[in-house]
Parts: structure tokens; C-alpha cells; sequence
């Protein structure tokens, strides 16, 4: 809600100060004017003769007159000064409602960041927690995956190896079978292995040694 302040409003009020002041100088005045046409004897030093009295009773009546306008002029402006107040105290009201409203609002608004805070605050938590289990597992996985690797890294070699004597000892066990064979069979000069069997051949393969 807007609010636009009125520069006449304190205007008015000197305005009406002044016409105050006025309107004490005229009832002075009037009063001084009454008492004067009152005062009739000699002993007062001053005699209004019966032709002046018209007179002085018009000049009287036009200066009730005027303070009757003064006192009318002054009425309006007691009103429209009554009707500024009144205006300026309706909006000092709805200023003040709606700084009461924005209040309630900033209050909301503190207490939601505040929970929106401990929200975050426990989620930061929890998943620093999971990302602390997250490592450790990691850690011990890829502790595992290291054994894992020795040992079919020494599994490989005990292959070989056991490959290398297993090829020695059947190479070894078909010469002295063909080379037994051979006694019987002297076309016989040479071995393979096919499927784990030993086969002595006469034209191809590994040569004898008998």
C-alpha cells in the first residue's frame, strides 16, 4: 500500500494557529467596541453624540461581521484539518497493519530457513556417513581385489609350472612307451600325444630317443 504525504497537512495547522490568534484579537476587539458603547457618562472622558451612535453601531455590526467570517472561514478549516487527521490516522493504521503483516511473514520466513537448515544439516550428516561407509568398503573391496589378484598371479605360475613338469614327464613316459613298442615294432620312430593318449607313429611326430 502506498502512502503519499501531504505538505498542507502541516500548512493547516500553522493556518489554524494563525486564525487562533485572530479570532482572539476580533473578541478582544468586539469586546473593547461593546464596552465603549456602553460606557455613556462623563466620567468615562468620552461622550458619543446621538448622531455618531448610527454609525458607530454600523462600524460595530460590519466588524461582527467580518469576525463572523473569520470564525466561518475558520470552522471550514477546522473540518478540512479534522478530515486530514483522519486520513493521515487511517493510513498511519493500514501502514501499521501491514508492517504487523510483513512482520508475521519475516517470521515465517525465519522459522522455514530455519528448518530448511536442519534439514540440511542432518542430510549433509547422513551422507556423509554413507560416504564414509561408501569408502570403507571400497577400501576393504579393493583390498580383496589385491588378494584376489596375488594369488591367481601365483596360481598362474604354479600352472605353468605344473604345465611345464606334467609336459616334461608325458614327453618322457610316450618315448620310453614307443621306445618299448619299437622292440617289437622297429618301423616305430617317432610319438605324439593326442587326447592325454600316446600314439607311436612310424612317419611323423617327435623323433625316439630309445
Amino acid at each position: 500500500m502506498g502512502y503519499s504525504f501531504n505538505p498542507t497537512f502541516l500548512q493547516g495547522r500553522g493556518r489554524l494557529a494563525i486564525y487562533v490568534v485572530v479570532l482572539l484579537v476580533f473578541v478582544f476587539a468586539v469586546a473593547s467596541l461593546t464596552s465603549n458603547n456602553n460606557q455613556q457618562t462623563p466620567a468615562s472622558g468620552y461622550l458619543v453624540s446621538e448622531k455618531e451612535q448610527p454609525r458607530a453601531t454600523t462600524g460595530n455590526l460590519n466588524q461582527v461581521d467580518e469576525v463572523q467570517r473569520q470564525l466561518d472561514r475558520l470552522k471550514t478549516d477546522i473540518t478540512t484539518f479534522s478530515s486530514n487527521l483522519t486520513s493521515c490516522y487511517t493510513n498511519i493504521a493500514d501502514l501499521t497493519s501491514t508492517l504487523n503483516g510483513c512482520k508475521s511473514d519475516f517470521s515465517l520466513c525465519k522459522a522455514d530457513i530455519a528448518k530448511l537448515s536442519a534439514n540440511k544439516s542432518a542430510v549433509e550428516q547422513i551422507c556423509l556417513n554413507e560416504k564414509t561407509g561408501l569408502q570403507l568398503n571400497l577400501s576393504s573391496l579393493e583390498s580383496k581385489l589385491s588378494d584376489a589378484n596375488q594369488n591367481l598371479s601365483n596360481l598362474t605360475k604354479e600352472y605353468d609350472s605344473l604345465k611345464t613338469k606334467y609336459s616334461s614327464l608325458s614327453t618322457s613316459a610316450a618315448n620310453n612307451i614307443c621306445c618299448k613298442a619299437k622292440v617289437d615294432n622297429p618301423n616305430i620312430k617317432y610319438f605324439d600325444i593326442e587326447s592325454d593318449k600316446v600314439v607311436c607313429k612310424e612317419g611323423s611326430g617327435t623323433s625316439l630317443s630309445c
